[in-house]
């Protein structure tokens, strides 16, 4: 077992756009966004796909309630773009403000779906439903992995994580969120047969955030590269960060609480 012990955040790397589009799912759900660049180029370099990213212009949205994870959006320019329905939020079931526009996808040879509209500012698709889990209280996210034996292991490895489907082209775990009301968060992961290549800085959920007692432990058998040890200070708070990485799909930033 690794000693990750919650969730922290889900990053969405973003084009440049002036003006932004909206976000009914941020506007209805998350704070006004606080604005922060770190000189990280050093520790992303590896992971990124254009040199001219590597400083860290992020957007950070925070639970108005307190019961979901943040949200950073990554600002970048870059044209290669993750494909769409390979990832997405699943909301709870009272976001319905955009119902008309609901799309399905399936998955898993139409064993699973869900309904979806496309948030322009995210970049990314928002679920309203789905029969992957039941969406009344627990929100989470999808992502198509041509790693996903190696993300797979990954989750297996938190301690704090329940096992709700694990079949050999879907796998969803419930982790709790490290905010104040420790919440849920359901994350699935399908099986990609399409041999994708996506870095940090291309579009689309590019990120996933942590927390952590300690580094050890985490990668295991897993064939993921780690970054150096970076610091991190946000609004006070101070941590020793790693990324774990494959440049394959989603990368994963680890924050130690010191």
């Amino acid at each position: 077992m690794s000693n990750i012990i919650g969730f922290s955040h889900l990053v969405f790397t973003v084009c440049n756009t002036d003006p932004e589009p909206a976000s009914d799912f941020l506007n209805n759900f998350y704070l006004a966004k606080e604005y922060f660049e770190f000189d990280h180029e050093t520790f992303r370099m590896p992971l990124i796909r254009e040199e001219k990213n590597g400083i860290s212009k992020l957007s950070l949205y925070k639970s108005k309630d307190g019961n979901l994870p943040a949200v950073e959006l990554l600002h970048v320019d870059n044209v290669v773009k993750r494909p769409l329905t390979n990832y997405g939020i699943i909301a709870a079931k009272n976001n319905y403000s955009r119902i008309n526009e609901l799309k399905r996808l399936y998955f898993s040879e139409n064993e699973f779906y869900v309904d979806y509209y496309y948030d322009a500012l995210m970049n990314s698709p928002v679920a309203t439903a789905t029969n992957f889990f039941d969406n009344e209280k627990d929100p989470g996210c999808w992502m198509l992995l041509n790693d996903f034996e190696e993300q797979r292991t990954f989750f297996r490895s938190i301690s704090n994580k329940k096992i709700l489907i694990d079949k050999n082209d879907v796998f969803a775990v419930r982790t709790k969120v490290i905010n104040k009301k420790l919440s849920n968060f359901i994350f699935v992961l399908v099986k990609d047969h399409n041999n994708g290549k996506y870095y940090n800085d291309d579009l689309g959920l590019s990120t996933l955030g942590w927390f952590t007692k300690g580094f050890d432990g985490i990668t295991g058998e897993i064939e993921l590269e780690s970054s150096t040890v970076f610091p991190i200070s946000l609004n006070g708070n101070y941590f020793d960060a790693k990324f774990f990485y494959n440049n394959q799909n989603i990368s994963h930033e680890v924050l130690k609480i010191k």
